[in-house]
């Protein structure tokens, strides 16, 4: 994950500079956070692990504003410290889980900061008010992983971008429940040989096409010719698109890949 994005999804977002995890928070998942968080006075905190999530547990980058999230989140958490989710952005298969914690509640994870000798509540780092504590990052895909947290997924889901919101996980989890991933495991050996046969011809094709000799004034036949390779090297493109399209799904919906993709879209030879 780019600078870029993490500045997107992580503290440094709210603009203000990281706390150190073992001066002021010290978060018990010790193999899985991040030696920091960020604290913007009584807007929210971000939990070590939620940074640790945001940067380290997909390898996908995430779309995601922790401002406008908290923006949208305003006087929508019940006050009753349990943990609720929230899709990272409207077009994101990420989602956020948070917690309204009150000014004298523990954060979540916290033992005993070097500070405070005790565990961390949200006065203690100078907010006057109830906050929103970010704690993790989920993949919308990871049906079992939802209902082993949060049991019923979709009543902790807070629609922050719209109703939409409850029928799109509810999608997304209903795809993974249906998926057979053995089935779709086996699949990945013909696509990967299929797309190298695809590419190996488009090379063939693409160093005949530099070969042709070019004249002011295209003979018909030639040009007959340049014109049917360069529409096979386009529809090979397309080719190799939808197969790493179906990659990519076959990615979603089975447990190895947590939401790893084909990696970068090949660009397209232009005529």
């Amino acid at each position: 994950m780019g600078w870029f994005n993490i500045l997107k999804l992580g503290g440094e977002d709210f603009g203000t500079p990281p706390e150190k995890d073992a001066e002021s928070y010290d978060d018990r998942l010790t193999d899985k956070k991040e030696d920091f968080f960020h604290n913007l006075k009584d807007v929210a905190t971000t939990r070590p692990h939620f940074e640790y999530s945001a940067k380290k547990k997909y390898p996908d980058n995430i779309q995601g504003n922790l401002r406008e999230i908290a923006q949208a989140l305003k006087g929508k958490i019940p006050n009753n410290n349990v943990e609720y989710i929230a899709f990272s952005d409207p077009n994101s298969e990420y989602l956020v889980s948070f917690r309204g914690i009150g000014l004298e509640d523990d954060y979540t994870g916290s033992i005993r900061p070097s500070r405070f000798k005790k565990p961390t509540r949200p006065k203690d780092l100078g907010n006057t008010k109830p906050m929103i504590l970010f704690d993790s990052v989920y993949y919308g895909y990871d049906a079992d992983r939802l209902r082993q947290v949060f049991k019923e997924p979709h009543n902790r889901l807070i629609p922050i971008w719209g109703e939409g919101d409850k029928g799109r996980l509810s999608a997304m989890m209903r795809r993974k429940d249906q998926a057979n991933p053995q089935e779709l495991i086996n699949k990945i050996p013909k696509l990967k040989q299929k797309k190298e046969q695809l590419e190996a011809e488009q090379k063939k094709l693409i160093k005949n096409l530099d070969k042709m000799p070019t004249f002011s004034v295209m003979p018909p036949w030639l040009s007959e010719q340049k014109k049917r390779t360069e529409d096979r090297i386009l529809a090979i493109d397309s080719e190799i698109e939808k197969i790493d399209d179906e990659l990519k799904e076959i990615g979603k919906l089975t447990p190895r890949s947590k939401g790893k993709t084909s990696g970068p879209r090949r660009r397209r030879r232009r005529r």
